[in-house]
């Protein structure tokens, strides 16, 4: 591998000692990049350990607030190097943003009509809003895959948090809400949107919340046409690409941004 990752407290005691000999049995060192993590501090800053006794029991925590709740506690917002407080609130908040997308994907997919046998987006015909959704969408995977390729992961993971909680599910479903109860509507059915966007987001969240997106994912896929997706698990799909063409500068403005 080209990469090592470590926490900074052992940069010396691990790292430097592997380079060096490296350079002495081989001539060459094991690994081109070094990724720093920061520590696990608690509530007052100090450092988690077991002699002090202000480790979390990793047991009761993934009890109380589920595995992928942990994950997001332990990734969104940091950066390399910097240290993290392992709060109750970061917790509760993973665990809030889990059953966020527990609750969007059971709107989508109690939205969808038993009947529908295509879910294919007609681009030429969306209103507005599909437009600024989906310029949204993509332009968040521009930015993410940006911050991704340069070990950003904290920032990339608090970008999809964002625009899944700020954009996606507080106001692209709000709005869907009133056209799927309105009786008179000449748009088209934002339910291909719905699915697209949901279906690109856990891609996109996948490697940051595995357990989580694999189950709604799955769900989704059993409430689609059978030829929607033949692939067995969200691991082994495509990592979503940014669509620049769906990219729409006068949407977002449309929309207030």
């Amino acid at each position: 591998t080209a990469v090592m990752e470590t926490g900074y407290d052992i940069l010396f005691f691990w790292v430097a000692r592997m380079i060096m000999m490296g350079l002495e049995d081989t001539g060459d060192i094991p690994f081109r990049t070094v990724y720093l993590h920061g520590l696990i501090r608690d509530e007052k800053g100090e450092k988690m350990s077991k002699i002090k006794g202000n480790v979390l029991n990793p047991i009761d925590t993934l009890e109380k607030y589920g595995t992928d709740a942990l994950r997001f506690a332990l990734s969104t917002g940091t950066s390399p190097g910097n240290d993290i407080k392992l709060t109750p609130s970061r917790l509760e908040a993973g665990r809030n943003f889990a059953n966020k997308l527990w609750n969007a994907t059971r709107f989508v997919v109690r939205s969808i009509e038993p009947e529908r046998t295509d879910v294919k987006i007609q681009w030429s015909l969306l209103p507005v809003e599909d437009r600024w959704i989906l310029s949204r969408l993509n332009s968040t995977i521009a930015s993410i895959t940006s911050l991704m390729e340069d070990f950003q992961f904290g920032e990339a993971q608090r970008q999809i948090y964002d625009f899944l909680w700020g954009e996606f599910c507080d106001w692209y479903i709000e709005i869907a809400k009133i056209r799927l109860r309105s009786s008179v509507n000449e748009a088209p059915s934002p339910i291909p949107v719905l699915v697209y966007v949901l279906e690109t987001s856990l891609r996109l969240l996948h490697p940051y919340m595995p357990f989580v997106t694999e189950e709604l994912w799955q769900n989704l896929k059993q409430h689609l046409p059978p030829d929607w997706q033949a692939t067995e698990s969200i691991m082994v799909v495509a990592y979503p690409i940014a669509d620049e063409a769906a990219i729409d500068p006068p949407a977002s403005i449309g929309q207030g941004e």
